[in-house]
């Protein structure tokens, strides 16, 4: 079955006395944007305004930016508590139809990049890995005991020398 779609147009949406148009979606090229600016204000926050303010910025930053993307409104000067009392942001959410998608994205780049900051890297753990055996040769007798007593606890049995 051969299936025809129809590429949504811009719908025009009523704020108070003011009409302005939408597209009700983001395409690729624009969410692949906002991601990236995203993750560069993420990297200058954590450094100059730290990982909380980031947090609290973060929503702001996508709802400013899709509607950039979306609209003819000019957001340049509007105080972000004004857009969100006013229902503009509740307005643009509903109307952008992948909106949510953008949002759960972001977050996990978020997640993931937080996540890659914590943990080791695997040249590190590599290198800490392959101590282990040196660490181990030169263990004193009461290492070796207290390491013993720990593995017994857990189901297994090292002995002094062997890896």
């Amino acid at each position: 079955m051969k299936l025809n779609l129809n590429k949504k147009r811009k719908v025009i949406r009523k704020l108070g006395d003011n009409s302005f148009s939408v597209v009700p979606y983001v395409t690729l090229y624009q969410k692949d944007y906002i991601l990236e600016k995203l993750l560069e204000y993420y990297n200058e926050s954590k450094e100059a305004k730290g990982f909380a303010k980031y947090v609290l910025e973060f929503r702001a930053n996508l709802d400013v930016m899709i509607i950039n993307a979306t609209t003819d409104i000019e957001t340049e000067g509007l105080d972000y508590d004004d857009l969100v009392s006013s229902g503009l942001i509740d307005l643009i959410r509903k109307t952008v139809i992948n909106y949510d998608e953008i949002y759960q994205d972001a977050q996990f780049i978020l997640n993931v990049t937080k996540m890659s900051e914590i943990f080791p890297s695997m040249e590190d753990l590599e290198k800490s890995f392959s101590q282990i055996p040196e660490v181990l040769k030169n263990m004193s007798p009461e290492q070796t005991e207290r390491l013993n007593m720990m593995a017994n606890a857990a189901g297994g049995k090292v002995v002094k020398g062997e890896v």
